[in-house]
């Protein structure tokens, strides 16, 4: 959803050593993220900034350092300085001046609102994970959101990049989708577990 250059300080963080690529960086993430969100269920719900938290945790395991409570923090602390991409503002209020804006977010309600300041404009709904008790892809936070909107699928437009988490689900349930597909630009590919269903 934002770029995530200028954290600020608080996302510094103990450093790998040098051998840890981006790459690999991005890769725990990956791993680690999709392993704890995967094994969060109804009832047994853990907090995406309890996920990113456990990332850190995870980089001193795999790297050899002992991340300071501080240092835990710091990932999750700097969602707050996650911005927007440049063209992000005004399509939002281009999209809100003729039709209603929901938002399906795979964070909790508390980092929600450290970022959703940053988008200018006001949701008609919010569903995070939080508030479904699981995260996408599960067909739960889905339904929800359909819930509340109350409105047939058809009359949705679902717009995301995630093939996996947003697309699949999303298709499952009848909505038309759109792909934004921003790091196609930078060369990257689509990850095998994303393979699945085209985008309308």
């Amino acid at each position: 959803m934002g770029e995530r250059d200028n954290l600020g300080p608080q996302a510094r963080l103990a450093r790998p050593p040098p051998r840890a690529t981006d790459d690999e960086i991005l890769d725990l993430h990956a791993q680690t993220e999709h392993k704890l969100q995967a094994a969060s269920k109804r009832g047994a719900y853990l907090k995406y900034r309890e996920v990113l938290g456990e990332e850190v945790r995870e980089a001193g395991r795999r790297w050899g350092f002992e991340p300071s409570p501080s240092e835990v923090e710091a990932l999750p602390d700097s969602v707050r300085y996650w911005l927007p991409f440049p063209d992000t503002v005004n399509a939002l209020r281009a999209l809100k001046a003729t039709y209603k804006l929901a938002i399906i977010s795979n964070i909790d309600d508390g980092l929600f609102a450290l970022t959703a300041r940053y988008l200018e404009v006001e949701f008609d709904y919010i569903v995070t994970a939080e508030q479904a008790g699981t995260y996408k892809p599960s067909p739960n936070n889905f339904e929800l959101a359909l819930e509340r909107i109350g409105v047939a699928p058809e009359k949705i437009l679902h717009v995301a990049e995630s093939l996996f988490h947003d697309h699949v689900p999303a298709k499952g349930i009848g909505l038309d989708t759109a792909w934004i597909h921003r790091r196609v630009a930078k060369g990257a590919s689509v990850r095998p577990r994303q393979r699945r269903p085209s985008p309308t």
